[in-house]
């Protein structure tokens, strides 16, 4: 790779937040920044049921953030930030430098990456393509794809590195990757193992829980939007083949088709193991997003399918490409009926006129023109016309249907004052439907909703929860009785609630304008 190459990498990965903003302590931190608390100061959360599940054991890069804020002094805030630019950094890398080996353009790892910069709703299997805060598995899926770059250049030992790397960052993720290669090695060998799962008993009310708490997990429960995002990333591979037919992955046709197989199998068998012969034990190996590496391998080839129409296609296709593209962009964490038009009329023109796949070579392309401009335009109308909420290391805010900052800041005031003004050993009963409250106060709670992302991992925490759950569901409109009642059962010393709850009879000894905290 040139010195350039990497320097236009770079570029685009400190536009990236720009674009799409930073976030720390939303969605998937909730899970992961009790954790790493509690790696900090080991006597964290000693009443808190939610370290009764093995999920925290299952990566060791867990150490990784806590060690890097010891050494340098940071706080986990910063540490995550410049964790989230350093993985975003590779993930780019990982894709401009997968496209280039297959294609040998460096337009189209460009162009790829210019298409990944948005995160995309990855069908609808509980996270996008990559994220717009740092989580583990957008730096496994980083080391996992330069791992596949480096089988198909046929240096195994490297490859088999970055997926031991990328199984310690995030076991799941370099699944796909590790079979291909394992396939690969057999095949040099001649020696072929037969597997067999064990276990495969049920467990029905488990199974329930995870379908009403994990439906992400169960294919055949997705709504239509998410057979409809799955089915648009498959149309652009299905594009890209109709304009690169057998040259579609170059000469690693047979790699590449392996591995899509690899990935389809895994899905499939994730869909039997979770719809037809339903197996708890097997469902938390997540195997069904694998279909991930299909989407960013769908953008890759549909980059080199619109770089060789922009390049050689006649005037109006060339039109119709750039549109697409517009539309792969845009595309983003959601998706509309523009998005499906203008994705869907290139393929469809050159169904019913095939006869404009007859490309005639040409030396100039006004694609890169088309970009630097496409991301000027986005880029002011971001910063100058939507205009970021700035509030570094914690977030630079956009409109976002995924993170609200309505309680942000007073949500955070609350959590301050519970980790200076009571003791490790308090319990919080707060909103279930409010997360995030151990990751600044460091102190145990009831449950909350989101901790029912955890229910895969344990059939004994997932009953647990649920009875929780069961119990609160109605907390909004709970009297002084109502909350005795469930300290009886479930032990707690301090109880919060929204400003607009009912006056309760308790000892009242924080509000802000927002919650409340009551000494019971």
């Amino acid at each position: 790779m040139k010195p350039k190459d990497i320097i236009w990498v770079t570029v685009l990965t400190l536009i990236s937040p720009l674009l799409t903003g930073y976030y720390f302590s939303v969605l998937d931190h909730d899970h992961y920044l009790p954790y790493l608390n509690k790696l900090l100061n080991p006597s964290l959360y000693p009443n808190d049921y939610y370290f009764s599940q093995p999920h925290a054991s299952y990566s060791l890069f867990n150490y990784v953030p806590v060690l890097l804020s010891k050494i340098s002094g940071l706080n986990l805030a910063w540490t995550h930030l410049l964790l989230y630019l350093l993985s975003l950094w590779l993930l780019y890398l990982s894709v401009f430098y997968l496209a280039k080996t297959i294609y040998r353009q460096s337009m189209i790892g460009f162009l790829a990456v210019f298409l990944f910069i948005l995160p995309k709703w990855a069908a609808q299997i509980g996270y996008m393509t990559h994220h717009f805060y740092f989580v583990s598995r957008d730096l496994s899926l980083a080391l996992s794809l330069l791992a596949l770059s480096f089988i198909l250049r046929r240096k195994f030992i490297s490859g088999l590195l970055l997926i031991l790397l990328g199984a310690f960052t995030n076991p799941s993720i370099p699944i796909p990757v590790g079979l291909l290669w394992l396939w690969l090695m057999l095949k040099k060998q001649k020696k072929f193992p037969l597997f067999a799962f064990i276990n495969l008993g049920q467990n029905q009310a488990w199974l329930e829980t995870l379908r009403a708490r994990g439906t992400y997990s169960f294919p055949h429960l997705w709504r239509w939007s998410g057979w409809g995002n799955f089915g648009l990333f498959l149309s652009l591979l299905g594009t890209s083949w109709l304009v690169l037919n057998d040259k579609l992955f170059s000469k690693y046709a047979y790699v590449m088709k392996l591995f899509l197989k690899i990935c389809a199998g895994l899905f499939l068998f994730h869909f039997i193991i979770s719809a037809v012969i339903p197996v708890a034990d097997l469902i938390q190996l997540q195997l069904l997003r694998s279909i991930n590496f299909i989407f960013i391998i769908s953008l890759i080839a549909f980059s080199a399918a619109c770089c060789r129409l922009v390049t050689t296609g006649p005037f109006f296709v060339k039109l119709l490409t750039l549109l697409a593209i517009s539309g792969v962009y845009f595309w983003g964490d959601h998706l509309t009926v523009w998005h499906f038009a203008a994705i869907w009329s290139l393929p469809f023109l050159l169904i019913v006129k095939p006869q404009l796949l007859r490309l005639k070579p040409k030396k100039f392309s006004y694609l890169p023109l088309f970009i630097i401009l496409v991301l000027t335009g986005h880029l002011l109308v971001m910063l100058f016309l939507i205009k970021p909420k700035v509030n570094l290391p914690d977030y630079l805010y956009y409109p976002n249907p995924l993170v609200s900052l309505a309680h942000y800041d007073t949500w955070q005031d609350v959590q301050k004052w519970a980790k200076v003004n009571t003791p490790v050993t308090a319990v919080f009963l707060i909103p279930p439907d409010i997360s995030g409250f151990r990751n600044f106060s460091e102190r145990s709670i009831v449950g909350d909703f989101k901790d029912g992302g955890a229910v895969f991992y344990s059939w004994e925490y997932s009953k647990l929860w649920q009875d929780k759950m069961e119990a609160l569901k109605s907390s909004t409109q709970f009297r002084e009785s109502d909350f005795i009642k469930i300290q009886q059962q479930y032990p707690f010393q301090y109880l919060i609630v929204s400003s607009n709850h009912p006056a309760l009879n308790f000892q009242l000894v924080y509000r802000n304008r927002n919650f409340l905290i009551y000494k019971i």
